[in-house]
């Protein structure tokens, strides 16, 4: 049982009869009625216990006498100190991964504990959920409550103590917008140039930029939200684009469409 609760133990003499009851706690009698049931102490701290009987019969003239001992546990409650979430500010984008990990109180360890965990999401069972982590893909934008909830069991017994639930909200955004505008015209003599400036709506955290000329990369351009096309004396057509990419975590990613 979990501390603060407590069990009725029933002690089974064979045969049935007319009996007298002593009963003990770690080798100490108890002071109890004759009775042949015990509630256990619901004060007791975690720890394994012993909890004993001696049985003798009230026959005149005879002394026939049995004991027993029932060892008795006493578990603290399970407690889950916090959600630890793979996202940065708990947002990302549609169609990323979400890692989720309940860190269980420090408290609670036992050697002969088990814990299990129940993961919901929005109120709802997460079935495909085992142990303490879980990993979600989410395709829809919209906002998710995960809550966990730890259970105890002891040598495969439930023992009914359930921790407090802890919860984590998680943000799913829309994929962001990025474009490009300029001033002027597209096309210009030989040795001029356009000014070209990306334009990041939406996503999470910081991006990093990245210029394209005709789809190689311009590394000088990197993380330059303004830029200017190469003054080339080569006449043609040159086609630019530019990607925002944030940490890789949140899913977060959005190209621009070309501009030539």
């Amino acid at each position: 049982v979990c501390e603060g609760g407590s069990v009725v133990l029933s002690a089974n003499v064979q045969p049935t009869g007319t009996y007298n009851y002593i009963w003990s706690f770690n080798g100490q009698t108890l002071n109890t009625q004759n009775v042949s049931t015990l509630t256990t102490s619901d004060t007791l701290t975690a720890g394994t216990y012993t909890y004993g009987v001696e049985v003798w019969n009230n026959v005149s003239g005879t002394s026939c006498s049995a004991t027993a001992e029932f060892i008795y546990t006493v578990v603290t409650d399970p407690t889950i100190d916090s959600i630890m979430t793979s996202l940065p500010n708990n947002q990302m984008c549609v169609g990323g991964n979400v890692t989720l990990t309940a860190v269980l109180g420090t408290n609670m360890l036992n050697s002969n504990a088990n814990v299990t965990y129940t993961w919901t999401r929005n109120g709802r069972t997460v079935n495909s959920a085992v142990g303490n982590e879980i990993t979600e893909n989410l395709t829809v934008a919209g906002t998710y409550t995960y809550t966990v909830v730890a259970s105890l069991n002891n040598n495969n017994y439930n023992t009914g103590c359930v921790s407090e639930p802890q919860s984590v909200v998680i943000e799913v955004l829309e994929q962001p917008f990025v474009g490009i505008s300029y001033n002027g015209l597209l096309q210009v003599c030989q040795g001029g140039y356009v000014e070209l400036t990306a334009i990041v709506e939406g996503g999470v955290d910081t991006p990093t930029l990245t210029w394209r000329r005709n789809n190689m990369r311009i590394s000088e351009y990197d993380d330059d939200y303004t830029i200017h096309t190469d003054t080339n004396d080569r006449i043609g057509t040159y086609n630019y684009s530019v990607t925002a990419t944030y940490p890789v975590a949140t899913g977060c990613v959005a190209t621009s469409d070309e501009i030539s």
